[in-house]
Parts: C-alpha cells; sequence; structure tokens
C-alpha cells in the first residue's frame, strides 16, 4: 500500500535543518509493509500546501504530515487543512488543559497564542502530543488517511508510536515488505556491484537491491515486495546469504548498525579493551567509539596528541623516531599505538597520524596521506593511505579505515 510524506517548512528548503523526522518516518513506515511513494518539503505557504495535498490524497492511501502546527503567525497548516478537508476551527478544551498542566510545571504563563493554539479542525480526530503542546491530527475517509504531526522530531514519534503506528498495524497487513540491509566498509559501490552483478540480474521483479554509499562504507539493502510474508522473507534471507558470502571481506554486519557498534559488539564478546592515540583525527575517531551506548564497556579512553611533544611525553614516542621519519610515518604510529597500549592497559590500541589538509603537504607525503595503526600487546599493523585535499573528508575517512583495520585484525 502506497504512502506519502509531507514536510513542512522553509528552514528544510534552505537547508537550516536536516530533514530527520522524513527519515525516521521512512524506516518505520517501510517496515510496517508501506510503500514509501515520495517525500515532499514544503514551505509554509497556505497555496503550495493546498496543492500538494489534493494531489497526495488522489495518489496515496496514507499521507503523513509533519511542521506547521506551532502557535507562531508562519504556521500555516491548519488553515490549509481547513481548505482541502472542510469544517471550521473548534476550540478543544482537553488540549487546553494540557497546555495549562505543562506549563504549570515549568512555572510559566500561558500567552493568547497558544490559546489560539487549541483552535483545531473540527473535521480531525484529535491525536493528543503528550510530549509537547500541539496535538496531531487525523482527517480519513473511505479512501485515505491523513495524519498530521507537529514537526518537533521527538514530539513526532511519540505521537506514531503511540497512535499512528497502532492504526496502521490494525488496518494494514504486516509483512508485505521484507528487507535486510549488508553493512560493508573498504570498498565503494561500483566495486561491490561488480562482483554481485550475476546476483543482482538474475532477481526477481519483486525483489530489488539498493546501494546507499558514504564515506569508506556502502549499505546494500535487499528487499523484497510480496503478500506472502514467509515466502519473501526466505527468498530476502536466501538472496542476503549469496551475497554476504561473494563480498564477505568487507561486509561487517548484517543489520543496520554503525561499524563502531558492531567492532563495540566483538570487543564485548571477547572482553576485551581499546584505547585510541589520535593526531590527524583530532578526537574523531573517539567519538565514533563513544557515540554508541555502553561503550565503555570497552572503550578506556585516549590521547588526541596534535604536537610532537605531546606524542614524546604521552605516548613515549621516541625524539629520534621523529628526526628521521617525521610525525606522518609508519614508524610514529607504530609507536603512538604501542604507546598507548602501555598508558591505557588496553588489548587493542588504535594510532593515527596524517596530513589533513588543505595545507602542509609535501611533494612526498601530499595532503591527504594519513597513517594507521593498530596494535594489540604481541604486535603492531600499520597501513599507509591516500585520500585527498578536503580536510573534513580525511578526517572522516581516517576514522572509518581505522575501525576497519581493527575489524581485520
Amino acid at each position: 500500500m502506497q504512502c506519502e510524506i509531507i514536510s513542512i517548512g522553509d528552514e528544510l528548503l534552505i537547508g537550516q535543518v536536516v530533514n530527520t523526522n522524513a527519515a525516521w518516518m521512512g524506516r518505520e513506515l517501510t517496515g510496517l509493509g508501506l510503500e514509501v511513494r515520495q517525500v515532499i518539503a514544503i514551505p509554509d505557504q497556505k497555496d503550495v500546501i493546498v496543492d500538494v495535498l489534493k494531489r497526495s490524497i488522489v495518489h496515496a492511501r496514507w499521507i503523513f504530515v509533519t511542521g506547521g502546527l506551532g502557535p507562531t503567525k508562519d504556521d500555516m497548516t491548519k488553515d490549509a487543512l481547513l481548505s482541502v478537508f472542510g469544517g471550521k476551527l473548534v476550540f478543544h478544551e482537553e488540549t487546553w488543559q494540557h497546555l495549562q498542566k505543562v506549563y504549570a510545571q515549568f512555572g510559566k504563563t500561558l500567552s493568547d497564542s497558544h490559546r489560539e493554539q487549541c483552535y483545531l479542525p473540527s473535521s480531525a480526530r484529535i491525536l493528543p502530543n503528550r510530549m509537547g503542546t500541539a496535538p496531531g491530527l487525523l482527517f480519513e475517509t473511505s479512501h485515505y488517511k491523513v495524519c498530521v504531526m507537529p514537526g518537533v522530531p521527538f514530539e513526532m514519534e511519540h505521537i506514531m508510536q503511540t497512535q499512528v503506528i497502532p492504526l496502521i498495524q490494525s488496518s494494514v497487513k504486516a509483512g508485505t515488505i521484507i528487507y535486510q540491509t549488508i553493512c560493508t566498509v573498504g570498498e565503494g559501490e561500483s566495486v561491490l556491484a561488480a562482483k554481485i552483478k550475476d546476483i543482482e540480474d538474475s532477481l526477481p521483479a519483486h525483489i530489488r537491491l539498493a546501494y546507499l554509499p558514504a564515506l569508506g562504507r556502502v549499505r546494500i539493502r535487499v528487499t523484497g515486495n510480496s503478500q506472502d510474508t514467509e515466502g519473501i522473507s526466505k527468498q530476502v534471507d536466501h538472496i542476503t546469504g549469496e551475497i554476504v558470502s561473494r563480498i564477505s571481506d568487507y561486509v561487517y554486519a548484517v543489520e543496520d548498525i554503525q561499524l563502531a557498534e558492531a567492532i563495540g559488539k566483538k570487543l564485548r564478546e571477547m572482553g576485551k579493551t581499546l584505547s585510541v592515540a589520535e593526531s590527524c583525527s583530532g578526537g574523531f575517531l573517539g567519538h565514533l567509539i563513544t557515540a554508541i551506548p555502553n561503550s565503555s564497556d570497552y572503550f578506556v579512553g585516549g590521547a588526541i596528541t596534535y604536537s610532537n611533544q605531546l606524542k614524546q611525553s604521552v605516548l613515549g614516542v621516541k625524539a629520534k623516531t621523529l628526526e628521521m621519519h617525521g610525525a606522518v610515518s609508519e614508524d610514529i604510529v607504530r609507536e603512538m599505538a604501542s604507546g598507548a597500549i602501555k598508558v591505557f592497559s588496553s588489548d587493542y590500541a588504535i594510532a593515527v597520524s596524517g596530513i589533513a589538509g588543505p595545507t602542509g603537504g609535501t611533494p612526498d607525503r601530499p595532503v591527504g596521506t594519513v597513517w594507521i595503526a593498530v596494535a594489540d600487546r604481541e604486535n603492531v599493523i600499520a597501513k599507509k593511505f591516500s585520500f585527498g585535499k578536503d580536510r573534513l573528508r580525511n578526517i572522516e575517512l581516517s576514522a572509518v579505515y581505522a575501525l576497519d583495520m581493527l575489524r581485520k585484525k
């Protein structure tokens, strides 16, 4: 069954805010068996909202709208909804009581605009918002259902989880769309696609692949669409297994998780610990590791030794090594990694040193040159990478490939 997502807000169009609402809803709705036909971002303009809604209800059975329900004058959604679905604004006492209770808890006074916010379309079913002030709205006929929710992400998610998703589950046959995600690292989508071309070419019409690239990583999503839930699930599992077997060197997970999380799971299973010694990555590697909940189970800490002096005083890097080979060299990252093992008493350590740019390169060590080392208590491995001239890209790639080296070790 097809659905559409409509995101309202000028801030989405000018790039001031990333549309995380649409991404979250897309994942949830697909998992429920709905097929997202399109995602549309539009401005807070009544005529545009009316036009898009009128077209959407012709093509989709479910429409999900976020944004424009606040108390300020630029929130035009309610007026547009009346133009499309009819009715009039009626004061909703339950919403007013909720607002009074919320503001009393924080010792704040309600304004006239907050009372104005409690006037809601008489043609809608009210979806209470216990996480915020603006309630959601549901407009439904025998042909379509339009769910309108606030743009604040945690408010939208609350209304979806407590009211909208149960409604979908009661009216849509679950399991018509099954998908699995294969997470890879270390190779680009074109190379991966070439390696599994024969598998992809032989797929039946109701199963398709999608490649979702990021820096140093590619997610391959296998999606099956069928009313036979058990049959399509087995087919998707089989095809996923074929792909994983073909590109196993690059696969770090057969679930949609971050590389740092997959590595954390492995470290936890092994009962091992990890530390980092960073130079050009400036703490980004440690950030990726600690962004995972409960990473303290295996991550003991690290050092951002940006200067040569700190490399020596904190990690025990030898002055002679720095003098002979320079900070961006195999010898230095080896000593950094070994030093981190000793200083932090960890089972594994990762060290990164390079020239992130955009300046600082030399003919023999151009911008984008990065050395990475991974050590355990017995030995150290090191590898040189040549990334490019973009500083932020080089920092992220350094961290990703450092984690991949640890994964392989």
